[in-house]
């Protein structure tokens, strides 16, 4: 595999990552993607991209998803490190 490649399978894993984290949340407090959309002042097909991983995400996007949530944007990204890991991936250095 090459570096393009690893770096491309990254970037996947981790909207995966993120996209499993946004829903985690929105089912644990009981929103709808439309309810969570409008909280955070986005479109309900956007939010349903994020939440499929096949949305890439600016930090300032990410931090109005976790406003909507009512979280702080580090509980919201807590454990998408581990989730997006696997053995030939070193997220220190983002390969």
């Amino acid at each position: 595999m090459t570096q393009e490649q690893r770096d491309e399978d990254f970037e996947r894993r981790l909207r995966s990552a993120v996209g499993s984290r946004v829903t985690q949340e929105r089912n644990r407090l009981g929103f709808t993607k439309e309810q969570l959309a409008s909280r955070s002042g986005l479109a309900s097909r956007y939010l349903w991209r994020v939440e499929a991983g096949r949305q890439n995400l600016q930090l300032a996007t990410i931090a109005k998803i976790a406003a909507g949530l009512d979280l702080p944007l580090a509980a919201l990204l807590a454990g998408v490190e581990e989730m997006a890991s696997d053995q030939d991936v070193d997220l220190d250095s983002g390969r």
